[in-house]
């Protein structure tokens, strides 16, 4: 498990994700069986993006800024992510992985 939370935090990180959001997103506090859901959330995000964006430069600014997704109209996808939520986690998910099967 510990690799998975790494590999999440590295993602996280990589689409520009600061100290706080990375809290909300994976803190400690979450029981084990959450916290392991919401880094294959994480890790499944990322693999959905790798398919879209070649480039990472794509995948980040897909995350970490507004973009003209009809999927995303008003909030980042990282912003939304960043509220700690799981439900929002899980969609964001569900968003990203429908872009892959367009």
């Amino acid at each position: 498990m510990q690799s998975q939370l790494d590999k999440s935090i590295q993602i996280l990180s990589a689409w520009g994700a600061n100290a706080s959001q990375v809290e909300a997103i994976l803190t400690s506090e979450f029981i084990q069986s959450e916290l392991e859901a919401r880094t294959k959330h994480i890790i499944a995000i990322q693999e959905c993006l790798e398919l879209l964006f070649s480039e990472q430069k794509r995948r980040v600014e897909f995350m970490a800024k507004k973009n003209k997704s009809a999927l995303f109209p008003t909030k980042k996808p990282l912003e939304i992510m960043s509220s700690g939520s799981l439900h929002d986690l899980e969609e964001v998910h569900a968003k990203v992985r429908s872009m892959v099967c367009i």
